[in-house]
């Protein structure tokens, strides 16, 4: 559902994922992989931190080894902002709030 929802839906793609992020724990870390690969291209930068605000800190607990991966994907993603209208502008706040999600990165203690 959150796949398809990629596609038309972002915000509501965060809402479903948000209430499930219990289920996260269960996936393989490839299926988690694929699941960012599955974020469309044209996507608003927006709505990608709205979506990295929550994938972030639930992954970081239950697969600390895909930290990153996911650091990786959004240098990748900030890089294709730079052909966007506003660039560097759009890229350099891109930047700075996906490094501010992952300053506030708490990890759970087991």
């Amino acid at each position: 559902m959150i796949v398809a929802l990629f596609k038309t839906d972002m915000p509501a793609a965060c809402l479903i994922y948000k209430r499930h992020t219990s289920a996260m724990k269960y996936l393989k870390e490839s299926e988690l992989r694929q699941l960012l690969s599955l974020i469309p291209n044209h996507t608003e930068p927006f709505h990608v931190l709205q979506w990295l605000r929550q994938f972030v800190p639930t992954v970081s607990n239950t697969h600390p080894k895909l930290t990153p991966y996911i650091a990786e994907w959004c240098i990748q993603k900030t890089r294709t902002l730079q052909y966007a209208d506003h660039w560097p502008e759009i890229g350099l706040e891109f930047a700075s709030k996906v490094a501010k999600i992952f300053e506030e990165i708490e990890f759970m203690h087991w």
